[in-house]
């Protein structure tokens, strides 16, 4: 019998059920496990779309500084997050009826590729 043991690295880490954060001051938080289930100490930016009828924000991640449609990534340990005021006033949402942790889902976009997103809830958990 041949084992093949990887050493575990990762003591003192939290290790979170994946998870988006909207704050009442208009950001986005990205959670450890979000963070590290898609990776995103690769990316500088995050390209956020809306689907006005099913009241679902999408995240997709660029590598280009250069891109204009990104905001910025903040990142702070295993966590990331960004400002997103010109997102949610452009769309007229409410922060502060929709300030929580939303668990995302995914979806394959023909255009787009892999979106990540959550479906807005006024009900949500602060």
């Amino acid at each position: 019998m041949k084992l093949s043991f990887v050493k575990f690295t990762d003591t003192g880490v939290k290790f979170k059920k994946p998870g988006i954060g909207i704050s009442i001051r208009s950001g986005f938080t990205f959670n450890n496990g979000f963070y590290r289930e898609v990776g995103l100490d690769k990316y500088v930016g995050v390209i956020l779309s809306y689907d006005k009828s099913e009241k679902a924000i999408g995240f997709s991640f660029s590598r280009n500084a250069n891109d204009h449609s990104i905001f910025k990534l903040t990142k702070r340990g295993k966590m990331g997050a960004i400002v997103a005021h010109s997102f949610f006033n452009g769309h007229k949402i409410d922060t502060k009826k929709y300030a929580g942790w939303y668990e995302p889902e995914t979806y394959e976009d023909p255009d787009q590729g892999k979106i990540y997103y959550i479906k807005l809830d006024e009900k949500r958990e602060k």
